[in-house]
């Protein structure tokens, strides 16, 4: 008998991989054809959108929407994204940050004087969704 108990222990199902859902970002109001757009997807922390995010892609802007998609686990999610127009692998900012290229956030959050809180940005991703941002000029 505790030899059958022995091996049973060791018979336990193997783990599961996490379940992912998609998660598509599609990108609006893009008046310049060039560069390209780096999309950021970030778990919830304090240092967005500074910090690096949990996985980002970059995708050619050859017309006015584009879109990158995602496999993600169910969760909370945020998007910051810039449209990188001069292709110089960087976003450029004007006098006291203020980006000089297209931007944008998750929830078309517009910020004023400072970047965005995640809370702010924050897209609750529960089984396949989308998401839609307007870049900000």
């Amino acid at each position: 008998m505790l030899f059958f108990l022995t091996v049973l222990s060791f018979l336990q199902p193997a783990e599961r991989p996490p379940r992912k859902v998609t998660f598509i970002v599609e990108v609006t109001n893009i008046q310049q054809l060039s560069g390209r757009m780096y999309i950021g997807v970030f778990k919830p922390t304090n240092t967005f959108p500074q910090g690096p995010p949990m996985t980002k892609q970059s995708v050619a802007v050859e017309d006015r929407t584009v879109q990158a998609t995602f496999q993600l686990e169910p969760g909370e999610y945020a998007v910051a994204l810039y449209q990188d127009v001069n292709s110089n692998g960087y976003i450029d900012k004007r006098l006291f940050g203020m980006p000089k290229e297209p931007y944008g956030f998750s929830n078309n959050v517009r910020p004023k004087f400072s970047t965005p809180k995640f809370d702010e940005c924050k897209v609750l991703v529960k089984e396949d969704a989308k998401t839609m941002i307007s870049l900000i000029e």
